[in-house]
């Protein structure tokens, strides 16, 4: 009984730690969409952020959607609403990724802010799950 718990514990273990470095996958070209409420405060102190990876065009959307684009080392994030299809601009930050820890640092300010990247499922959507602030000497936009 025990090496059957062992062995779906070492799947699930491998399994999670595969997944995780597909959020780190061409990270670079990858956009990501959040709840519609990630405003720029929401996004400095919220505890957990969940991402969906998109998949559709805008226009195929249902609801509205905060969209985040990483590119060119930084991450862009915009509103978007499906009612008048259009994009407001919310932030952009710099940003690092260590894939080798699942971690992702998003430069806020004067303040490094790490998010350990959780993944709830193959790939497709991630879980950002803060830690604590780090002091940084470089600032961010």
């Amino acid at each position: 009984m025990k090496r059957i718990g062992l062995t779906i514990l070492t799947f699930v273990l491998t399994f999670s730690c595969y997944s995780q470095t597909l959020f780190f996958n061409n990270l670079e070209n990858t956009t990501w969409h959040s709840t519609a409420n990630s405003t720029d405060s929401i996004i400095k102190n919220s505890k957990q952020i969940p991402l969906g990876k998109m998949k559709l065009s805008k226009d195929s959307l249902r609801e509205n959607v905060t969209i985040w684009s990483f590119k060119d080392g930084l991450l862009t994030i915009n509103y978007f609403d499906i009612k008048q299809k259009k994009e407001t601009f919310i932030s952009t930050y710099k940003y690092s990724a260590d894939r080798d820890k699942g971690i992702l640092t998003l430069y806020l300010g004067d303040k490094a802010q790490a998010y350990a990247v959780g993944i709830t499922s193959t790939g497709n959507n991630a879980l950002l799950i803060r830690k604590k602030y780090k002091r940084t000497k470089s600032t961010g936009t």
